[in-house]
């Protein structure tokens, strides 16, 4: 017997939000009937087979002020043909459509706040959107039964910010029975969407500085930069040395991170949205045995000052990337790999899908 019926809403394409796969796949098998609400693009390709339903909203707005209207508008005309016991918002993009829905038809709203929406680097030096998106941030936040967040400092901060408690529920693959501990391959990995702020010009830069001519930098995923890192990277005499793979599913994904050898998470640290993030892509490198070289941020030195599974560094710079990569040795490598078992034992959706689970029960 169904638990009732949830709707999860996101403005991104639902093929490439594994977080979303994994809660919404959690849901339907605790019990509730899911259906995940995203948008289709014109690079969109066809859904996969889900244990939850999907359906995709078309728009003729692709970004911008334009594209959030249309956006809200049309998931609003489509929550008003639906039924639901709970509608679940994930960031503040989809909220004010779901948040009038909720009211509308006296039905509980969860808000996942999975970053800092209204600090977001895209919104610097553009006070008027800002104050735009905290304000509907302020005026809808207050209407949620149940919020939910991707790590303990940005909980700490939503907080303190509307006086209302949030759940942490990271993004943490499942934990299997062994993560792969298997010689690496001389590969550094990068995991994700390639758009500016991610460390990516830095991380080519810094291959012409990394003395084993045998490791390679292979990138996996698509963005906004794809084609001007790929410029950047033809550029270089060692462009061999650098690999595109394009947009990956989730199971080409785990492949990829099993063979790599480094992972890397450089996060410029321009906005506070950036500086408390905690990306998925950190722990898929600990669930595969890969230590990862990340900026020196509030949540990354938390768990790696508990658990040693990787390198932090102050400063985005190419030579001291490259200086990091280099002082690598066989014995500290070797401690780190071996780290992250105890840490992947800690950090996953066996464990965080718990708190997912209550959060949403106790609103039924």
């Amino acid at each position: 017997m169904s638990k009732g019926k949830i709707i999860c809403t996101v403005t991104n394409d639902i093929t490439h939000d594994r977080r979303m796969q994994r809660i919404c796949s959690s849901l339907a098998e605790y019990g509730f009937d899911v259906l995940l609400v995203g948008r289709e693009k014109s690079t969109s390709v066809s859904l996969g087979t889900y244990a939850f339903k999907t359906y995709r909203l078309k728009l003729k707005n692709g970004s911008g002020p334009l594209f959030y209207y249309e956006y809200n508008r049309k998931l609003a005309k489509y929550l008003k043909s639906q039924t639901a016991d709970i509608i679940y918002a994930v960031d503040t993009d989809t909220l004010m459509a779901a948040a009038k829905s909720a009211k509308t038809n006296k039905v509980k709203l969860v808000y996942d706040a999975h970053e800092y929406f209204s600090e977001v680097p895209e919104l610097e030096h553009k006070p008027v959107k800002k104050w735009i998106w905290k304000y509907l941030e302020k005026k809808y936040i207050k209407q949620t039964d149940a919020r939910i967040t991707v790590g303990e400092k940005l909980a700490e901060i939503f907080e303190q910010l509307y006086n209302l408690p949030f759940a942490v529920v990271r993004n943490v693959p499942m934990l299997e029975s062994k993560n792969d501990q298997s010689t690496k391959e001389k590969i550094i990995l990068y995991q994700g969407v390639l758009n500016k702020g991610r460390g990516l010009e830095t991380m080519i830069d810094a291959m012409a500085d990394v003395k084993d001519q045998s490791i390679t930098f292979h990138l996996a995923g698509g963005g906004d930069i794809e084609q001007e890192l790929k410029e950047r990277a033809v550029a270089k005499s060692y462009a061999h040395r650098i690999m595109f793979h394009g947009w990956q599913s989730g199971d080409q994904l785990v492949e990829h991170t099993k063979k790599a050898w480094l992972g890397i998470n450089l996060l410029n640290a321009t906005s506070l949205n950036y500086k408390y993030s905690l990306a998925n892509k950190f722990f898929d490198y600990m669930h595969q045995g890969v230590p990862s070289l990340n900026m020196d941020l509030p949540e990354y030195r938390a768990i790696i000052d508990k658990h040693e599974v990787g390198f932090l560094l102050s400063k985005l710079d190419a030579s001291e990337v490259a200086n990091c990569i280099n002082a690598i040795t066989t014995q500290s490598y070797t401690a780190m790999s071996q780290a992250t078992r105890a840490a992947a034992e800690e950090y996953n959706w066996q464990k965080d899908s718990q708190v997912l689970l209550a959060t949403v029960d106790q609103l039924i």
